[in-house]
């Protein structure tokens, strides 16, 4: 799922929420889920990772992996593909609640595609006055 939106809306399935519960139960603009349009704060984000520890952050913030995350016996989350050769480490996270380094990660995942999306918004930019000249 390219958008996050779309995978806002495949979790609100997962979890057997409508599109407007799971707005209105992580505060998100009406609609913005269904349209596919917006953006999330790094705080919503948390709160929706805090909400549901099941979820993988990476999965959510940049659509890379599986949405859910297992836990092993020591209270240590790993992707489903586990550690290994072609896993994403990034997705190993403690069960127990989110450490302010799992925060910090999730936050510097956020404003990183945020800053991709800013680039992909300055290309567009570039390329509507070309095509306007």
């Amino acid at each position: 799922m390219k958008h996050l939106m779309e995978r806002m809306r495949a979790l609100a399935s997962e979890k057997g929420l409508t599109s407007q519960e799971f707005e209105k139960r992580f505060g998100l603009a009406v609609g913005s889920v269904d349209e596919l349009a917006g953006t999330l704060s790094s705080d919503k984000i948390v709160h929706i990772l805090e909400e549901y520890n099941d979820i993988s952050a990476e999965w959510l913030m940049r659509g890379v992996g599986d949405m859910h995350i297992t836990s092993n016996s020591d209270g240590i989350s790993i992707g489903r593909d586990g550690v290994g050769a072609g896993s994403n480490v990034r997705d190993v996270s403690i069960t127990n609640g989110p450490s302010e380094s799992h925060i910090n990660r999730i936050r510097e995942g956020y404003l990183s595609m945020m800053g991709a999306k800013d680039e992909q918004i300055a290309n567009l930019m570039r390329l509507i006055d070309k095509l306007t000249d």
